[in-house]
């Protein structure tokens, strides 16, 4: 078993993981705008008051999900809440537990993946660790569970994405199958894609 961290170590990852299944849950058109702007605000809010909340110094288990889990509940009410926190717990399952190892085609030693891809085809996958620039990391496909390595040509934080393929200026940025948005500039494969690369698909 591994060391998770402690919460001071995870709490932006936690968070970020959270918008991002905000951000998917509006381009897949699952919950209305003004409901996710609700969301995006407290998870804001959140940012603001800081790990201090929770107490910094202790592991990032899944009693620290349940404390951010209550602070949002009490916010934004316990139905709004549960998809946020239940993606946060599954990242913190996932960080506690030991990680699924894949073996290397040519039989060396195993690796383990630190992205997945929802769909092939996508252009972007999603950190589930933080991955470092420079780093050569291993990611999954989640339908067919084959595997990609990229090298990453910028820091991508837990819960961001990471390019898996080219995509020119001004074309669809691709993720479970579907345009999130436009690429603002030419996306590298390995470049963290953020706000800052890619205009999305809703604004």
């Amino acid at each position: 078993m591994r060391d998770p961290g402690t919460r001071a170590d995870r709490f932006d990852g936690l968070v970020a993981v959270a918008k991002e299944h905000v951000t998917a849950s509006l381009e897949s058109d699952a919950v209305p705008l003004d409901e996710c702007r609700f969301r995006l605000r407290a998870l804001a809010e959140l940012e603001t008051d800081g790990v201090g909340l929770f107490g910094a110094d202790e592991p990032a288990d899944a009693d620290f999900v349940t404390s951010v889990g209550n602070y949002l509940a009490a916010r934004i009410g316990t139905a709004a809440a549960l998809p946020l926190v239940l993606a946060m717990r599954t990242t913190v399952a996932t960080q506690v537990s030991t990680p699924r190892d894949l073996d290397e085609p040519d039989g060396g030693d195993d690796v383990q993946h630190k992205f997945l891809i929802h769909r092939r085809g996508d252009h972007v996958g999603v950190a589930v660790e933080d991955i470092d620039r420079g780093e050569r990391v291993l990611g999954v496909f989640m339908d067919d569970d084959s595997t990609l390595e990229v090298d990453a040509r910028e820091s991508v934080p837990l819960g961001h994405k990471i390019a898996v393929a080219a995509v020119g200026s001004d074309e669809h940025v691709l993720e479970y199958g579907s345009p999130i948005g436009k690429a603002t500039e030419d996306l590298e494969v390995g470049a963290l894609v953020h706000t800052h690369n890619m205009r999305s698909a809703r604004w």
